[in-house]
């Protein structure tokens, strides 16, 4: 692409989208007005439509100018009700952009998981990945392994908290700082934990206090729902992963461990209220579904 890029127009616009039954952060699937940036002397558009022949470099380009605007129109107000609507429209597009650039690119995350070296334990990439790396970083994104071969672009987690510092609402920037702390290291992968079954109550613990100290937040179902999702995963564990045995009513040692822990930390927190109940329903040697609905613990999505 030739370097001297023209960039004419920015039309920004979003509507409500659909929300995709994942557990973690969902895309937004049917944007009918699309966010446009004229991206070079060919009139190469990049909206939220994806198109096959948008490239790597095409997104990164659109993704800097996208920063670049946003951040003007951030400096050019002292509303964070403003500050925050901002963000909405920002994330909305930014993600948008880099599912699109994801699925058009599958078969370089594919091979992504080739890079990882066993002997060093760490990936080594050869010419092309550091390449692509370097160009990503640039504008804050990354390949994220999510296990089971599977690699996909994401936002560098610093960087929506850093790029509304002082901007939004408080509300919002504890949110966007809570979503920063979780998505530095991978939760999840092949149905089971990642992270050490502590990490999962603390964040259960961070969640509950962003509950209690923002109750009329407009991001109030967003923080619902990953506390609602943290606190399952907490109290049931995951598929390969699962906290006691339902037929012997005993809870494996090292979570029984973690429970005490969480329940002398927080004594008068709901989650310990959940743990106390759950403990009895397993004691008593209550079944999975029964004790899923005398506890009403479900996941449930946000966007």
């Amino acid at each position: 692409m030739k370097k001297n890029i023209l960039l004419l127009c920015l039309v920004f616009c979003f509507v409500s989208c659909q929300k995709e039954n994942k557990k973690e952060t969902s895309i937004q699937t049917n944007i009918k007005d699309t966010s446009k940036v004229l991206v070079s002397e060919a009139v190469v558009i990049i909206d939220t439509t994806f198109s096959e022949t948008n490239t790597i470099e095409d997104y990164c380009i659109a993704l800097d100018y996208l920063k670049d605007e946003y951040t003007r129109k951030l400096n050019e107000t002292n509303s964070s009700a403003k500050s925050n609507e901002l963000y909405e429209e920002y994330h909305t597009i930014r993600k948008k952009y880099i599912y699109n650039m994801s699925t058009f690119n599958d078969t370089l995350l594919s091979n992504y998981v080739n890079q990882y070296s066993e002997e060093q334990e760490d990936y080594v990439l050869n010419t092309d990945y550091k390449r692509i790396t370097n160009q990503l970083k640039k504008v804050a994104v990354e390949f994220w392994y999510v296990g089971e071969g599977y690699t996909e672009f994401r936002s560098i987690p610093s960087h929506y908290p850093t790029m509304f510092k002082g901007k939004v609402s408080q509300d919002y920037q504890d949110f966007l700082n809570l979503i920063a702390i979780d998505e530095k290291e991978l939760y999840s992968a092949d149905a089971g934990f990642m992270v050490n079954f502590d990490e999962v109550g603390k964040r259960v613990a961070h969640w509950e206090q962003y509950l209690t100290k923002h109750p009329n937040s407009k991001l109030l179902n967003e923080a619902k729902a990953l506390y609602n999702n943290y606190l399952t995963d907490f109290i049931f564990g995951l598929e390969n992963t699962q906290t006691y045995e339902e037929e012997t009513g005993l809870i494996y040692p090292e979570y029984l461990e973690v429970y005490d822990d969480f329940v002398k930390k927080y004594p008068n927190s709901k989650t310990t209220k959940t743990i106390r109940e759950f403990l009895k329903l397993v004691e008593k040697k209550t079944s999975f579904d029964d004790i899923h609905k005398a506890l009403n613990l479900k996941y449930k999505f946000y966007q």
